[in-house]
């Protein structure tokens, strides 16, 4: 069952720089490497990669994940009055959040990996 999602989401992730997106300017690509989750105040932090991307608002923004470990990803879009837009986790090494803005506007995205081992991710926005 792994498999066939995981080459689903490869599919996916072939086509989806192609075409219009929400994301201004164009889809990007990008592999990234992100730290393992380390242990601070007595509590586990994940790693995290984040950036800030502006999006048009009424159109179909998405970001999608897929670590080249079996990490279980999560993928976190934030507002900017630092409001939870979308969290998505994933079962496993990938993870798509999918959302349409309300107006054009930047949003901050993170990027989590929750194990101990570091991990390189090949993240999709569009």
């Amino acid at each position: 069952m792994k498999r066939r999602l995981g080459l689903v989401l490869i599919g996916v992730l072939t086509f989806v720089s192609w075409g219009d997106g929400a994301l201004v300017g164009g889809g990007k690509s990008m592999n990234q490497e992100i730290g393992p989750a380390q242990q601070l105040q007595g509590k586990i932090a994940p790693g995290v990669f984040d950036m800030k991307e502006k999006f048009r608002g009424g159109q179909r923004a998405c970001v999608i994940a897929q670590s080249h470990n079996t990490v279980d990803l999560e993928i976190l879009v934030f507002d900017e009055h630092k409001n939870v837009v979308v969290r998505e986790k994933g079962d496993g090494p990938f993870a798509a959040a999918i959302w349409y803005p309300l107006r054009d506007a930047a949003y901050r995205i993170e990027i989590r990996n929750p194990a101990n081992i570091r991990c390189s991710v090949y993240i999709s926005v569009k």
